[in-house]
């Protein structure tokens, strides 16, 4: 809670002062605080897992935090390099490893730290090279997945994601045969009527004519 307060007080203070313990930066883009909210994401955090996901609110800040801390705590020091060293060539470890002198653990808070930041700053070595931002950012390599600006608009993504084609008993069929459709329809159905789904048809034809006629009236 306390690192998650004071990486806001942070942006903050940069947003309002264009400064940060002496040090002056203009941040032009957005950043929307979750300040006093800190203990809704520890909480939520503390018992997931590595393989459990999260997607988070547009003020998502303390949840990529809470949860990325928290997979931190429940990695062995092997796998946590193995994760940064890979994710993008390693590009945001080389920056925070440069100079350490710690464990691993400790050297996986900092990357955490600087990913984030780096995204939030839109800066290259963000956890997604700068082209998330505040409200977009994701660390799915520690379960963070996409968050959205949209408020409430993670829920209908969380709802999608990791799904494989069995899961979501996909297939495709020819449009322009209506037998072929209505066997599809029919199998598909009765998958929804067992309470199996979700179901996804993709039904391939193509629109001949999408001419749109109107009257014009005029004096």
């Amino acid at each position: 809670m306390v690192v998650i307060r004071e990486f806001e007080t942070m942006l903050n203070l940069i947003k309002t002062t264009n400064e940060y313990n002496g040090l002056s930066y203009n941040h032009p883009g957005p950043a929307h605080l979750s300040i006093g909210q800190e203990a809704s994401a520890v909480g939520m955090a503390y018992n997931l897992n590595i393989e459990d996901f999260i997607f988070g609110s547009h003020r998502s800040h303390g949840e990529i935090l809470a949860k990325g801390l928290s997979s931190i705590k429940k990695l062995d020091e092997d796998n946590l390099y193995t994760i940064m060293s890979s994710y993008f060539g390693g590009t945001a470890l080389r920056v925070v490893e440069k100079d350490f002198q710690g464990n691993i653990k400790d050297l996986a808070e900092l990357f955490l730290l600087y990913g984030a930041l780096a995204e939030i700053f839109a800066r290259e070595n963000g956890f997604n090279k700068g082209l998330g931002g505040s409200m977009h950012a994701f660390f799915t390599p520690f379960g963070i997945y996409p968050n959205n600006a949209i408020v409430g608009g993670s829920g209908d993504i969380s709802v999608g994601a990791g799904v494989n084609p069995e899961m979501m008993h996909a297939e495709r069929v020819d449009g322009y045969n209506p037998l072929a459709v209505i066997d599809a329809f029919k199998r598909k159905k009765k998958l929804l009527s067992e309470k199996r789904g979700p179901v996804l048809l993709d039904t391939l034809t193509y629109r001949i004519s999408s001419t749109r006629y109107g009257v014009r009236h005029g004096k």
